[in-house]
């Protein structure tokens, strides 16, 4: 997880056999405020790259926020933090 510029977070993740994924974007409050679609993907390594234009850089806070990968084998959270 980076955040190269106050205005853009890229979630970077690695996938070790083909699944189901699905991110989910949460708040400190544990308010969902993002999600992407369900897809099927091939082992290998994945960016999402959430910029300013981007509902949740655009309408939330600066402050923590936790991404979760969701997989057939099980969810994987990580924290960063939003600068706005």
């Amino acid at each position: 997880m980076k955040a190269p510029t106050n205005s853009q977070v890229t979630i970077n993740y690695s996938l070790a056999k083909s699944t189901d994924t699905q991110v989910f974007v949460y708040n400190i409050n544990g308010q969902q405020v993002w999600i992407s679609e369900k897809i099927y993907q091939d082992p290998g390594n994945y960016s999402i790259p959430l910029s300013l234009e981007s509902e949740i850089i655009y309408h939330s806070p600066s402050g923590v926020y936790f991404f979760s990968l969701q997989t057939e084998d099980g969810i994987y959270t990580k924290k960063f933090i939003l600068l706005n």
